[in-house]
């Protein structure tokens, strides 16, 4: 969605962009449900070294997303049921490029993401 103060629609690059960030480290974002359409193309423009993520909706919503991270070269090293909400989960990225500077090992691939 463009930006429009009128209406208070930004997107994630919309802010970045004000901000003038070039460089993220740690996204945390819950925006209920709309990560489905506006996290993976910010994705496409900026690596984050890690992102916390609430996603919204049923397993197949949530295997696509996921899917469409792995492409985007993030591991995921945890996730959470939300207790409240079975339709959600609480999910941890790092991106393939920032395991070392944390100190990770890769172990295995969960997801097949060349598929």
């Amino acid at each position: 969605m463009p930006n429009s103060r009128n209406n208070q629609t930004s997107t994630i690059e919309d802010l970045a962009n004000e901000a003038n960030v070039t460089n993220v480290e740690i996204l945390k974002i819950d925006i209920e449900g709309a990560e489905k359409t506006c996290l993976i193309p910010f994705l496409e423009k900026l690596i984050v070294c890690q992102i916390y993520l609430e996603l919204h909706g049923g397993a197949q919503e949530h295997v696509k997303l996921l899917r469409e991270l792995a492409h985007l070269q993030y591991r995921l090293f945890s996730y959470e049921i939300n207790g409240s909400a079975m339709t959600a989960c609480e999910y941890s990225f790092i991106h393939e490029t920032c395991i070392e500077k944390y100190g990770g090992r890769r172990i295995a691939y969960f997801l097949d993401y060349l598929n």
